[in-house]
């Protein structure tokens, strides 16, 4: 086999020093050109749902998000997303309508891929789940809006949801606490008791062989 060298073609060295020189391509996940909150009335198209749904019925929200204030509303965005969605999939045609009226202001929250392996859910009931949504719009809104003017709004940095972390003890933990003792206060319990054991029988011992040695007394015969 023999092997050939020779000048690169100057063409090739070109486009290799392009490739490398270009700049990367910004991270476009959760990144947002125009504002997906910039229209629509919340209120009342929430207000339109909540009357065809049954107050009591249940629905899960994240109860330990991280109180992050950037990437706080967002999140929660995402999962009143995830339960219009699953919503969707029981309802009627009429109360589909409806549903999609909101989830057109939520489904955005879908190009971010969130990660939420972390999040602990707590159950409550629709009413309570649908009052705080429209609030919760116009503040993602306007925060977006504030930023928008200038360049994307990025969020790619709130894809893994965050946490708070698990610090709080039931009052029955704190109960059992009180009432059990520590490991290392029944080890010395223990310890104690293993050492009083065999005292006894010398003790029992020392006492006998003293009652040996004293002297005995008779009484006198008159």
């Amino acid at each position: 086999m023999s092997w050939h060298y020779g000048i690169p073609n100057l063409s090739v060295v070109f486009l290799l020093l392009v490739s490398f020189s270009t700049p990367s391509e910004p991270n476009q996940v959760c990144s947002f050109e125009h504002n997906p909150l910039h229209s629509g009335n919340f209120s009342r198209e929430v207000g339109n749902l909540k009357q065809y749904l049954l107050f009591d019925y249940p629905v899960s929200v994240p109860s330990n998000l991280k109180l992050d204030a950037f990437c706080l509303e967002l999140w929660e965005v995402h999962f009143i997303n995830k339960n219009f969605n699953n919503m969707l999939s029981v309802s009627g045609n009429e109360l589909k309508k409806l549903i999609e009226n909101v989830t057109r202001h939520t489904n955005f929250a879908k190009e971010c891929n969130f990660t939420d392996s972390c999040v602990t859910f707590e159950k409550t009931n629709i009413s309570h789940f649908l009052e705080p949504i429209p609030s919760l719009l116009a503040t993602l809104r306007d925060k977006m809006n504030e930023q928008i003017d200038e360049e994307p709004v990025d969020f790619h940095n709130c894809t893994i949801i965050q946490c708070q972390p698990d610090l709080f003890i039931t009052p029955a933990g704190e109960k059992q606490r009180r009432t059990q003792p520590s490991d290392q206060n029944f080890l010395g319990r223990s310890h104690w008791g293993l050492l009083v054991i065999p005292v006894f029988p010398i003790l029992s011992l020392l006492c006998w062989k003293r009652s040996q040695r004293l002297p005995r007394f008779e009484e006198p015969d008159f």
